[in-house]
């Protein structure tokens, strides 16, 4: 432990109590704003609730199923499958427990709670409330801890202070074949991951091949005997190397609510893999006998039939006795399947959990580093010393709602620092399979350094017959708004910003795309604000997906459209100056890129000059729209 380290985790600590602060804040000025029925459209808070059943799970805890009074609806809104929330008496508000979200559906509110609830003498007398998450801000706060105190000399410190790294630090070398499916840049990204040095970082531009890379330096480790964690800020980025990992073969276990997983992982959850494990089947006949009794004392509490409370109390005693046993087990189960060599999977979260706090792993991967809180990958890299990174870090960069904490500097991902502290271990996929050139060509410029190429056979890519029709030789076309004075408008919510008049232009494009025989699923929009993606969704037909930048982040379409909202003649641009943003905005499509907007207020910005020089040096690449 010294003063240096001392100092930098003291700040990452603020900015972490920043954040959830905000985020605490942020919702609690929410719910002051609305009325009962609007808490309850919006997914903030339910109430008139009964249980309808109490089933024990893994780990000791409990899945009980809330239903609302006279079977009235559930809305979808801010609640979803993982949130956290408390359950209160809804009379009193008095706190009864905090639990995290199951599966919400039209009838029927599912949540994780730590203990039994007594039933209210008002049968429908629950409410649930959403709650900050307070379970990822504590751990990744304990996590914090745990690195403060650690020898400066331990290899994480070493990491995070930018020391130089020492042989000492390195670890035996991991035995890797060459692959006629990797190319150069990602073959000497697998000899970087299994050289022996404690850190490796996995640059992957935009259709770069980043997850079967990373799949192939997993598989080696496997086969090298190492046990491995694989971990990211999302469920849908692990899910992404779950699925590639069983494509493989790899025997793996998927870490976390089941209900937030891939529906083709639901048979990889901790609770169904433990039957593989020796003291899996204990923990079966356990937990059956703890449902029998569970269900004996429930009758016994509805009917009133507790004659004595020492009958009451000799109950909770035995189901105790029961969830004490079937945790031992259980745990007994996670250390067996580690041992046996399966790969676990989880997100950062997940990995703080409990239930793995006694495991250690040869390798931690950090999937999607680029987007991920730094605090947060502290609880995957606090299992191991050797660390691959994948990810790019001039996409998308980690959510940060605190003003303070972005200030201070929070939106830096853990990997855009180590990359610029340890440029010797980055390695970057220079070969993308995704965009026609002319797509790629101003991304590759602007960000990569024109080090980004096109793989075999994507810049012969014929253009379809429907451009063709449309008369659209270029790949890329913007459609410009500068003379038509199309002004953008408030809408009063969040990320309420919309065009009309350009979502009617993209609308235009869009349908003759469709008029020309180009198939909806092949088409995507996208619009930075919300507000612009209600508008589009109002134009376009239902087939055609809408959504924002972020959603479409790891994905891609054959086309796709933008319509860039920002129009005023102040030459306000909000977070469209977010340029990592419409680096994956711009880099989503396979064959064909229109993008709309008004090069008067968006050329402010030195990335939207050289994106619109760009495409005007593309014959037929630009167009100025007049009435």
């Amino acid at each position: 432990m010294s003063d240096e380290l001392i100092s930098y985790i003291t700040q990452q600590k603020q900015c972490t109590k920043w954040e959830y602060e905000a985020e605490e804040q942020g919702l609690s000025e929410e719910m002051s704003q609305v009325d009962d029925w609007k808490s309850e459209t919006k997914g903030l808070r339910f109430s008139a609730l009964k249980i309808h059943s109490m089933n024990p799970g893994f780990g000791g805890k409990y899945l009980i199923e809330f239903f609302k009074k006279r079977g009235l609806k559930y809305s979808f809104g801010k609640m979803k499958s993982g949130s956290v929330v408390k359950v209160c008496d809804a009379k009193t508000g008095e706190t009864i427990c905090e639990g995290v979200v199951h599966t919400i559906e039209l009838i029927s509110l599912k949540v994780i709670v730590p203990d039994p609830i007594e039933i209210l003498d008002d049968e429908y007398g629950f409410a649930i409330e959403l709650r900050p998450n307070r379970v990822t801000f504590d751990r990744m706060m304990e996590g914090l801890s745990k690195v403060e105190t650690m020898a400066e000399e331990e290899v994480l410190p070493q990491i995070l202070l930018g020391k130089t790294l020492q042989p000492s630090d390195y670890s035996e070398t991991v035995t890797h074949t060459q692959s006629k499916r990797l190319n150069e840049s990602q073959q000497k990204a697998v000899e970087l991951a299994c050289d022996g040095s404690p850190l490796t970082i996995l640059h992957g531009p935009p259709g770069t091949g980043k997850t079967s890379t990373l799949l192939f330096i997993i598989g080696t480790y496997v086969q090298a005997g190492k046990s491995v964690l694989v971990a990211a800020g999302t469920n849908a980025a692990v899910d992404h190397v779950a699925l590639g990992l069983g494509k493989m073969g790899v025997p793996f276990v998927r870490v976390g609510n089941p209900e937030r997983f891939h529906p083709e992982l639901k048979e990889f959850t901790l609770e169904n893999m433990a039957s593989k494990a020796p003291s899996g089947q204990k923990v079966l006949s356990f937990k059956n006998e703890l449902d029998i009794e569970v269900r004996k004392k429930n009758n016994r509490m509805r009917k009133r039939k507790f004659i004595r409370s020492d009958e009451h109390r000799g109950d909770l005693d035995l189901i105790k006795s029961y969830r004490t046993e079937i945790k031992r087990l259980e745990g007994l189960c996670i250390g067996e399947l580690h041992e046996m060599g399966y790969v676990f999977i989880s997100t950062h979260t997940g990995a703080g959990h409990p239930s793995l706090k006694n495991l250690a792993f040869d390798l931690v991967v950090g999937e999607e580093a680029g987007q991920t809180l730094e605090p947060l990958m502290y609880l995957s890299m606090l299992k191991s010393k050797r660390y691959v990174f994948a990810g790019d870090h001039f996409q998308l960069p980690p959510v940060v709602t605190s003003d303070k904490a972005k200030s201070a500097g929070f939106e830096e991902s853990l990997m855009e620092k180590l990359a610029r502290l340890y440029p010797e271990r980055v390695n970057m996929l220079q070969v993308q399979y995704r965009m026609h050139a002319q797509i790629q060509g101003f991304s590759s410029k602007y960000f990569y350094q024109n080090k980004l190429v096109c793989g075999p056979n994507i810049s012969e890519r014929k253009s379809p017959l429907a451009f063709k029709k449309l008369g659209i030789d270029s790949r890329v076309v913007f459609i410009d708004t500068k003379n038509l004075h199309y002004y953008e408008k408030k809408t009063g919510e969040t990320g309420g910003l919309n065009n009309f008049k350009e979502a009617q232009i993209l609308t235009e494009c869009c349908d003759r795309l469709l008029d020309a025989g180009i198939e909806s699923d092949h088409i995507g929009v996208i619009a930075p604000y919300r507000g612009q993606v209600k508008a589009l969704k109002k134009l376009l037909p239902e087939e055609v997906e809408v959504s924002t930048v972020d959603s479409y982040q790891g994905r891609e379409k054959e086309i796709i459209l933008i319509s860039l909202t920002r129009s005023n003649t102040e030459r306000i641009i909000g977070f469209l100056s977010e340029i990592r943003r419409m680096n994956v905005a711009i880099t989503r499509a396979k064959q064909f890129l229109w993008v709309v907007g008004d090069s008067e207020t968006i050329s402010v910005d030195p990335f939207f000059k050289e994106f619109i020089e760009y495409v005007k040096s593309i014959p037929g690449a630009y167009a100025i729209h007049n009435e």
